[in-house]
């Protein structure tokens, strides 16, 4: 994306999209999903080519002003696929061009595939902004963007103020309506995270505070960040923006060399690896409403190291499962015996740590009379990682205890008797059945 030569908004040049078919060349008379950006080859066995990419940003020259409100402002629109606000080619709205319309594909003749692609029920987008220095003929800030007096700038300056609308509105609503068709978006919300990299400069307030205003934590429900004297002051479990204590949002970057700038981007995009960091909703299995149960709950991380620390794993997961007691608490098997004993196995809770970028887990040994955990009884505090739990059991090291010699071998379903008892279905005529 970049700015508008005549200084209003910005345009994308090139779509969000699956890696397989950005900017991807399908044919040799179809072109690429951005026009005048695509590679010339048509050898369809490189399955992601970033030529598209390149050309793009190897094209841009410097020349103009810089309406970094308006550009951010045009991306809100972009990913919600509503008209645009400044010029009618600045992004194009299909599903081609939809950030949240995955796994696209186009017949030989440009066309997107039938039944090809979904949308993305839960998905969060990230801007970087990558500029030179703060806005200037940034005054055409649309109407629906709210100018917050708590903490944005009140003047005519109002990146922060787009950064803010971006980040806690849901930009994708349930109701959604695409082509005519509803399609049921998560009551997840939608919204953006914003990552100001000042390159050539330093001390930008204006942009520090998009910063605040567009990747804070809200811890409290306010939807706002944190002001600087309240987040000095707040715990660490209360912070909302500045984690490792530096007084600077954690999502601002500042460059004074190429070397720098390739720096800051780096760090932008593994915050990000690290934001995208997720655990699937839980499903729980219990005689009563507030009887005990077991709750089964699966997990994936784009990077988690070895606990002996010597390797990293990439998209590394667990499935495993847990007690729930009589009060709704979640506790491990801590003595291995696969049985709820109260007292005896820990009650757990997963936390996600701002300041390491990590899912952590406390443990609590002891309850109180009302059944709530003891907070005195917490065990090393901070330390603790998923692969510290004690589960009923673990999919993957129950697969892995498997022999190589009965890997391939199919147990019979009704009988426990370890292994693995593998589903398929291949619905070649789409027929449902």
């Amino acid at each position: 994306m970049r700015f508008n030569n005549d200084n209003q908004g910005g345009q994308v040049l090139v779509p969000v999209g699956n890696r397989e078919h950005l900017c991807t060349q399908i044919s040799p008379t179809c072109g690429s999903a951005c026009p005048g950006y695509g590679p010339a080859s048509a050898d369809l066995n490189d399955d992601f080519r970033m030529d598209g990419v390149i050309k793009a940003v190897n094209d841009l020259d410097a020349n103009g002003n810089t309406p970094l409100g308006e550009s951010l402002a045009t991306a809100v629109r972009y990913f919600q696929q509503e008209s645009t606000i400044y010029h009618g080619t600045d992004y194009t709205l299909s599903k081609e061009w939809d950030p949240y319309f995955f796994n696209k594909d186009l017949n030989l003749d440009c066309t997107l595939a039938v039944d090809e692609g979904e949308y993305a029920v839960c998905s969060r987008g990230y801007v970087i902004i990558l500029t030179d220095g703060e806005p200037t003929s940034d005054d055409g800030i649309p109407g629906w963007v709210p100018n917050y007096s708590d903490g944005g700038n009140d003047g005519t300056k109002r990146l922060d103020d787009v950064s803010r609308y971006s980040h806690i509105t849901d930009l994708v609503p349930a109701d959604r309506n695409h082509d005519g068709n509803d399609y049921y978006f998560s009551t997840v919300e939608n919204f953006l995270n914003i990552y100001p990299v000042f390159t050539f400069g330093q001390g930008g307030d204006l942009l520090k505070s998009t910063a605040r205003n567009g990747g804070f934590t809200d811890k409290n429900g306010d939807n706002r960040p944190n002001t600087t004297a309240e987040e000095t002051a707040a715990a660490e479990q209360e912070k909302e923006w500045d984690f490792d204590g530096d007084g600077e949002p954690d999502n601002y970057f500042e460059a004074e060399s190429g070397a720098d700038i390739e720096a800051s981007l780096i760090a932008a995009l593994s915050d990000i690896l690290k934001r995208a960091a997720s655990g699937t909703a839980a499903s729980i299995i219990s005689g009563s409403r507030q009887g005990a149960g077991a709750i089964f709950q699966a997990l994936f991380f784009p990077e988690m190291v070895e606990p002996n620390g010597t390797k990293t794993v990439a998209w590394t997961g667990f499935l495993h499962a847990l007690f729930t007691d009589d009060h709704g608490n979640i506790c491990e098997d801590s003595n291995g015996n696969k049985i709820l004993d109260i007292p005896g196995d820990n009650i757990i809770q997963l936390y996600w740590n701002d300041a390491e970028g990590a899912t952590k887990v406390r443990f609590y040994t002891s309850r109180l009379p009302d059944g709530k955990p003891d907070e005195t009884s917490l065990v090393n505090v901070g330390e603790n990682m998923v692969y510290d739990i004690t589960p009923l059991w673990e999919a993957g090291k129950l697969l892995s205890d498997i022999p190589d010699g009965n890997i391939t071998t199919q147990r019979t379903y009704s009988l426990a008797t370890g292994g693995r008892h593998i589903f398929t279905w291949v619905d070649s005529d789409n027929d449902g059945a």
